[in-house]
């Protein structure tokens, strides 16, 4: 084996390290996101005068691939 192949399991080596780090930052980001989002939208339906059942639920109906995304 020459070093060329050391060289390409090396680089195949990073490339999944690469590829699993941007995934872990995108997935956070995008919980960031929806968490951020969701807290804009509480305080603004808290300001309106919305009790806490009627908050609850707005976000459980309005949520399900958001709360999926944020749970995962």
């Amino acid at each position: 084996m020459d070093i060329s192949f050391w060289a390409a399991v090396v680089c195949m080596a990073l490339a999944f390290g690469l590829y699993g780090v941007i995934e872990t930052l995108i997935k956070n980001w995008r919980k960031t996101r929806v968490a951020e989002q969701q807290a804009v939208l509480k305080k603004t339906m808290l300001d309106k005068g919305f009790s806490a059942e009627e908050i609850v639920r707005v976000i459980e109906a309005g949520g399900t691939a958001d709360a999926k995304m944020a749970e995962a």
